[in-house]
């Protein structure tokens, strides 16, 4: 398993003072009350940033992060997401996961034939959808529902699921 999980991605800047609006990939946004510092990724290293002030809007999270101090700050930001290690994580039910252990995993369906690896996860609306790359680069999305996702083995590093009429 990962070190650091994704709590969220910098989608884009708010006003001029070098705030950030955060997309956030957790169930429970509220979190980000609780935390003092996030990381963000950047050339492959992971570098700490405190957080100053956490304000929300509908579905984004707004965050002002320490020297980060201008738009033209916050724009070299966009597009990389957010981290806390496995430490600062918050506890999850049974049958739930963080997304950070989800994308990568190896998806096949309940014969056996491998479908490709989870490289991203969208929330629409009432349940997850998996986003699969194929060995073609081709896209297949699956919600992650109980009559689909039969089995996830994150020491394994697979999911096994089945695919109901007319999802591919």
């Amino acid at each position: 398993m990962l070190d650091y999980l994704i709590v969220g991605k910098i989608v884009n800047t708010k006003g001029l003072a070098g705030e950030v609006k955060v997309y956030p990939t957790t169930q429970y946004p509220e979190r980000f009350d609780e935390l003092a510092f996030v990381y963000i990724e950047s050339n492959g290293k992971k570098k700490q940033y405190d957080i100053e002030h956490v304000s929300y809007t509908k579905k984004f999270v707004i965050l002002k992060l320490k020297d980060i101090d201008s738009i033209e700050d916050a724009e070299k930001l966009k597009g990389n997401f957010l981290y806390v290690d496995r430490s600062h994580a918050i506890e999850l039910s049974e049958d739930e996961y963080f997304w950070g252990d989800i994308i990568g995993l190896n998806v096949y369906d309940t014969q056996k034939n491998y479908l490709g690896k989870i490289h991203e996860i969208y929330s629409p609306g009432s349940n997850d959808v998996y986003e699969i790359i194929d060995q073609n680069e081709n896209k297949i999305l699956i919600p992650a529902i109980a009559d689909v996702v039969k089995k996830i083995d994150l020491n394994g590093g697979y999911m096994i699921v089945e695919l109901l009429k007319g999802l591919i």
